[in-house]
């Protein structure tokens, strides 16, 4: 697996990944300010919005909601389709470390908020994720990583889950509620990752697909190419 760097001085997030938080946060009966629902509104048409503006949304969520530890609710939630094109790129994949690999490459396609890399460990494989942002750090991180989780089984059909995962933070509110991941959670760690059994990444994706595989590369590659070259665009500029 191969480490992505981030792109650019002022980074950005999907729109796609951006609603479906919001939606899930409807779903879950979580309040909605307003100003969150005018502030993602204005960039309505427009493919991405600035990590600036995702971090005001979140901030703002946590500032209207007295429930502890929503973020990790939210990631089970999220499907395939939330990260737009790349969704379906890891949906065809042959393997799980395939779509693991593939989310390390194209992730900027989803969020230049943060990014992952993969390391080997005694026990299989550890997934880390590296977040950029400071604002509402540990809400987000469990929402990336309950997401992970939830991708896990989704692609695989319930035939694999981490073996572990590992927080940064210490518990948020009721730590039964982390059951819910089905797998032992560490907390006050050294970084914030995934663990998964190198038997369980050889696991076969339930929807693989060699040609589609073949074509959502190569979109998500032209997709990723001109993604660079905006961004050092907007660097010269």
């Amino acid at each position: 697996m191969i480490r992505q760097e981030s792109n650019g001085n002022k980074p950005t997030i999907t729109q796609h990944f951006t609603r479906a938080v919001i939606r899930a946060m409807e779903v879950q009966g979580i309040a909605i300010p307003n100003a969150v629902l005018e502030r993602v509104s204005h960039y309505q048409g427009e493919d991405r919005i600035p990590m600036a503006v995702q971090d005001e949304i979140w901030t703002s969520l946590v500032a209207e909601n007295t429930k502890p530890g929503f973020g990790l609710e939210i990631g089970l939630t999220i499907q395939p389709g939330s990260l737009d094109l790349i969704g379906f790129l890891l949906l065809s994949c042959d393997t799980l470390e395939d779509a693991l690999d593939a989310l390390i490459t194209y992730n900027p396609l989803v969020s230049e908020g943060g990014e992952f890399l993969s390391t080997e460990t005694p026990k299989g494989v550890q997934l880390i994720y590296s977040p950029f942002y400071k604002a509402v750090r540990e809400e987000r991180v469990e929402t990336v990583l309950s997401a992970l989780v939830t991708l896990s089984r989704y692609l695989t059909g319930g035939h694999a889950h981490p073996i572990a995962v590992n927080v940064a933070h210490p518990v948020i509110g009721d730590a039964l509620r982390y059951q819910q991941l089905g797998c032992p959670v560490y907390f006050d760690q050294a970084v914030d990752s995934i663990v998964f059994s190198r038997e369980h990444l050889e696991t076969p994706l339930m929807q693989a697909n060699t040609l589609v595989n073949q074509q959502m590369r190569q979109l998500a590659d032209d997709k990723l190419k001109q993604f660079k070259l905006d961004e050092v665009s907007k660097k010269v500029s």
